[in-house]
């Protein structure tokens, strides 16, 4: 049942509306404006099944998968994290 409301959040884009909140709450508190202008980008590779999607292969790493890449703003809180194949470096 818990499971049911969770997807129809994300789906509704609920979950990113109240992450922004979130976020906005945060760093007006911290003293600082409610929109970040600066932040970290990481990317990370991470394995798959080969079922769905698509895969490359990281040859620094000796992973088949996607990559992951996560945008933080200056207080470390989450923005956001688009997938892209191992094998190129832009998210999909």
């Amino acid at each position: 049942m818990m499971q049911y409301h969770l997807y129809r959040m994300r789906d509704n884009d609920l979950l990113d509306v109240i992450n922004a909140a979130l976020v906005g709450w945060v760093r007006v508190s911290e003293g600082r404006t409610p929109a970040p202008s600066e932040g970290f980008i990481d990317s990370q590779p991470v394995k798959t099944a080969k079922a769905g999607g698509s895969r490359g292969y990281d040859a620094g790493k000796n992973i088949k998968g996607r990559k992951r890449h996560v945008v933080t703003n200056m207080l470390g809180t989450w923005c956001t994290t688009p997938m892209s194949r191992t094998s190129t470096g832009r998210p999909i």
